[in-house]
């Protein structure tokens, strides 16, 4: 039989990763955002997730501590804009 402790620890674990894990899943409006921004680039999937990878760095640094649904909506904006 396991002890107890043992249990306790991998629940601790457990409920620990799950609270603070990397948060690799996009939600919903990401993804929806990601294909819009990709519509509107009209390019290859491979080449507009480059352009995205970059853009995202670039508004990082000029507006740190954005959420990525912010930062997309940005790129979407400025890139409709300057249609």
């Amino acid at each position: 039989m396991i002890p107890w402790w043992v249990i306790a620890v991998v629940l601790a674990a457990v409920v620990i990763w799950y609270r603070f894990g990397p948060k690799w899943k996009a939600s919903a409006r990401e993804r929806q955002l990601e294909n819009q921004y990709r519509r509107l680039l009209r390019l290859p999937e491979a080449e507009a997730d480059a352009v995205i990878r970059s853009q995202m760095q670039k508004l990082k640094l000029r507006h740190p501590d954005r959420s990525r649904v912010w930062y997309l909506e940005k790129m979407i904006y400025d890139l409709q804009r300057d249609r």
